[in-house]
């Protein structure tokens, strides 16, 4: 037997050699094939780099190259497959991670001012000093006056144990009184779990202190939200929690990690959420250690609720584990990866996978798609016009504002807590929890929803786009009747080069020089391109000849 392996050793060497360089030659021809798919463009931009009118320099290269890559990405038709370069990594780790390098403050522009809505808790802004309403005059002596609100945020950004010197003009000061602040740069962690209101820097998360019923907003699921989330409602549990609504309005989604983690705080078995995409397909179940305690639920979700959102709230919905209430979802049922590319210049969010719910069903909304997304349970459709929706965000963002007095009201009258807060979806909600709690069924607070009014509302959404193409269409022939009215009629006319009935397919074209000698003869392949051609190369009519045969 010893023999027989010596035997069989040298075999077995040149077997494996085949394999190997027969996977060589294959990777070396796939490495061709992308090659040679890229001669074309470097063709191109070796002609326009030598030929072009204008010198180009590195920033237009740089704008070129980007250009090539988003054309390339448009073509897939996806606009959820989008290319990261260097330059834009912070600012997609901070709208999509919710972590970045500043100061830690949310601002808006007011009367040409970079005006700070909120320091966040725990912020370098906080800890500086820097309160809700002051106006940012200037950043390290440069004026902000008129700037571009992103110019002066990523002035405000930087590297971490930096200095900023802000000049801020407080709210209610003198016009002309301003005051320097040395603010620290740090990493900036954006919370995205909310309450109620604030009392100081924290969260309070009751809605019915009496009946220990609570609220907790997800604005957005990125790495830290599971655990945030769990911190809170594992603290609520504690005090008594009688029950709860989780707020995922408004929320575009994030992390599908994160929502599988949410949704098993809550599940305790069964499949959460599956994903398949080419050469890939996966399960994702709960898991009953770390699952919290089984008190009644209410997801509240709207049209602005999308993806990771959507992941959720049909989890908990399929599994019976809480009821949906507001109105249908938005319809995102595809799963993006975000891939650092080799060469260093940025990353690619690519779609690589659809999501399907526990039931098999995906809810994204394709263009024949005649549902989608997660519908509200039977009996909890709360619809809210545009003008009750600015209402209730105008009162939302202004209790989430870290000031002196923000805690301030009847936060122990559950009948004030509803009034002050304008939002008839969450009172719904409250209402099914108190309803839940008192004889332990769910009973309907809201409408039923009507499938068909979902499909009148989304075709009215799609005519309005149509309209605001018609619209632009319609300014564009009023310029050009305008433009038309300044030139004379006969020079207005398109010339007609070529009579509309003639049949000129097959025919061909004579190319005669001034002194009349026939220089060229080409061949007519079809009828209707011949003209547009000639008018565009800017040919007008010597003579007219025919013959009849």
């Amino acid at each position: 037997m010893r023999s027989m392996k010596r035997i069989l050793a040298p075999g077995c060497m040149v077997a494996l050699l085949l394999v190997v360089v027969a996977q060589l030659a294959a990777s070396a021809a796939d490495r061709f094939d992308a090659l040679a798919w890229f001669d074309p463009i470097q063709d191109v931009l070796i002609e326009v780099r030598r030929s072009y009118v204008d010198e180009l320099d590195d920033e237009k290269l740089k704008s070129l190259q980007k250009a090539a890559i988003d054309g390339m990405l448009k073509e897939l038709g996806d606009p959820y497959t989008n290319y990261i370069p260097l330059q834009q990594q912070d600012d997609f780790d901070k709208n999509v991670r919710g972590r970045y390098v500043g100061i830690g403050a949310s601002v808006e522009i007011r009367d040409g001012w970079i005006t700070i809505i909120s320091p966040m808790a725990g912020s370098p802004a906080l800890a500086a000093g820097i309160r809700a309403g002051d106006q940012i005059r200037a950043i390290d002596g440069v004026t902000t006056k008129d700037d571009l609100i992103d110019k002066s945020i990523n002035r405000l950004m930087g590297t971490p144990d930096t200095k900023v010197a802000v000049t801020v003009h407080r709210e209610g000061a003198p016009e002309d009184e301003t005051e320097e602040v040395m603010v620290t740069r740090g990493r900036i962690q954006v919370s995205t779990v909310e309450g109620v209101h604030r009392v100081g820097e924290e969260w309070d998360y009751w809605l019915d202190p009496q009946a220990r019923l609570a609220y907790v907003r997800i604005r957005q699921f990125t790495e830290t939200t599971s655990g945030d989330l769990f911190e809170a409602v594992k603290t609520l549990v504690q005090s008594g929690l009688g029950g709860i609504i989780i707020d995922l309005r408004f929320n575009p989604g994030g992390s599908l990690q994160s929502a599988i983690e949410i949704s098993d705080l809550f599940v305790p078995e069964g499949v959460l959420v599956s994903v398949k995409g080419r050469g890939r397909e996966q399960e994702y179940t709960a898991h009953e250690q770390g699952t919290l305690p089984d008190f009644p639920m209410v997801v509240l979700v709207n049209n602005q609720s999308a993806s990771a959102s959507e992941i959720v709230a049909g989890a908990l919905q399929e599994d019976d584990r809480a009821i949906v209430v507001g109105t249908r979802t938005f319809g995102k049922g595809l799963v993006q990866d975000v891939r650092a590319l080799r060469s260093g210049a940025g990353q690619l969010k690519i779609t690589t996978a659809a999501y399907y719910l526990p039931s098999g069903r995906n809810i994204h909304k394709w263009p024949e798609s005649k549902t989608w997304g997660v519908d509200p349970d039977p009996g909890f459709f709360v619809p809210m016009t545009n003008d009750q929706i600015r209402e209730m965000i105008d009162i939302r963002d202004e209790l989430s504002v870290i000031r002196e007095g923000n805690g301030d009201g009847q936060w122990n009258d559950p009948e004030w807590i509803n009034e002050r807060l304008k939002d008839s979806q969450l009172s719904a909600a409250v209402k099914a929890l108190r309803l839940r709690l008192e004889n332990g069924q769910w009973q309907p607070t809201g409408q039923e929803m009507n499938p068909d009014e979902e499909l009148i509302k989304e075709m009215r959404f799609v005519e309005g786009l149509r309209d605001e193409y018609i619209d632009r269409l319609e300014q564009i022939e009023e310029r050009l009747n305008s433009l038309a009215s300044f030139i004379p009629a006969e020079d207005r006319a398109p010339i007609d080069l070529i009579p509309d009935d003639a049949d000129i397919a097959g025919g061909t074209v004579e190319v005669r020089d001034a002194k009349g000698n026939v220089v060229a003869v080409l061949s007519i392949a079809e009828s209707g391109a011949l003209e547009p051609a000639l008018r565009q190369a800017g040919l007008t009519p010597v003579a007219t000849e025919t013959k009849d045969n």
